[in-house]
């Protein structure tokens, strides 16, 4: 029994969204850090906000410090900081949310006796951001993955996930039609993900993000060509969206379609820089050595790939397919 119940808390990491958008905004004294938080510059990040004083802003300083150890897995650390965020600012529904999310990783690593309590944690800090936020999207998505993931005999249960979902939809329709997407992808429910993210665009058709959730459910239908057309509405809609270039040339990878618009995609989105939670150049190279691969070009693949391996040397896709080259 004691097994079972590890194995299914463990499926709890699912619940790990390191890359969603954040509800709240820091104050603007701390903006630069902030900014050097989501230009990926973890280590400029962390020297600024480790010189934040006692005061107002240190919740907030403590809150990124626990996002930065969250990013680099150390779980404890990620904890020690997210607490005293907690701790500082309780009013505040994204700290405990993340460190619901941090409790969640933390299941993974502690032994069998032990999970339960960290499940618990990780429960009490979803279920009071929902409680401070009932309106925030994210919060809520990940109460009810929480609900979804976990066993019963700690505390989950689809049922109330559903009822959760119910209790958005008053809120906002949209929305709750995009939190059942989520759940769906989540549980690898691809048409029924793909069904909701639908609904979701017939109450809100230029919301540029729900184009692009559709896109990725059709892709893990192996619709390439539905996908495509998703990723280049969520681009019409937010040029800026670059994800959505990546995965437009992602999907010709795959499918052989579109050839011509994939490599263009993907130089567009190599010329940009890379966003908090988007691919790196590394794979936006490699991709781009696929889809030279299916157009026969197999010189401009190698290249591709060799350009993949500048950047991160360890690429092991990038390694196989230039090795197969050569």
């Amino acid at each position: 029994m004691r097994a079972r119940i590890a194995t299914a808390l463990a499926s709890l990491l699912l619940l790990s969204a390191p890359f969603l958008r954040a509800a709240e905004s820091p104050p603007a004294s701390l903006q630069t850090g902030a900014d050097l938080f989501d230009a990926g510059d973890p280590d400029g990040a962390a020297r600024f906000f480790a010189a934040v004083g006692p005061g107002p802003d240190r919740a907030w300083a403590d809150y990124y410090l626990g996002r930065l150890h969250f990013d680099s897995g150390e779980w404890d650390a990620a904890i020690e900081r997210l607490s005293a965020a907690v701790e500082g600012a309780p009013e505040r529904a994204m700290f405990h949310r993340w460190l619901g999310h941090a409790y969640v990783e933390k299941i993974n690593v502690v032994n069998a006796f032990k999970k339960m309590g960290v499940a618990k944690n990780a429960r009490t800090h979803f279920e009071e951001a929902v409680r401070l936020a009932p309106a925030d999207l994210d919060a809520r998505d990940a109460w009810i993955g929480y609900l979804t993931n976990a066993p019963a005999i700690a505390g989950g249960s689809r049922e109330k996930a559903e009822a959760q979902i119910a209790e958005f939809m008053k809120i906002s329709p949209e929305q709750g039609h995009v939190l059942r997407g989520r759940m769906h992808f989540n549980e690898s429910e691809w048409p029924e993900a793909e069904a909701a993210y639908s609904r979701a665009i017939e109450v809100d058709p230029e919301n540029a993000e729900v184009h692009y959730n559709l896109g990725f459910s059709r892709q893990q239908q192996e619709n390439y060509s539905g996908a495509a057309a998703a990723f280049e509405k969520a681009l019409a809609i937010d040029p800026g969206f670059s994800a959505a270039l990546y995965q437009i040339g992602r999907s010709a990878a795959f499918s052989g379609e579109n050839l011509e618009r994939a490599v263009e995609a993907l130089q567009a989105y190599l010329a940009r820089p890379v966003s908090r939670g988007e691919p790196g150049h590394e794979h936006a190279h490699w991709r781009l050595g696929m889809v030279y691969e299916q157009r026969g070009e197999t010189e401009l693949a190698a290249n591709a790939y060799r350009s993949a391996l500048t950047i991160d040397p360890s690429h092991k896709e990038a390694k196989k397919a230039l090795a197969k080259l050569e």
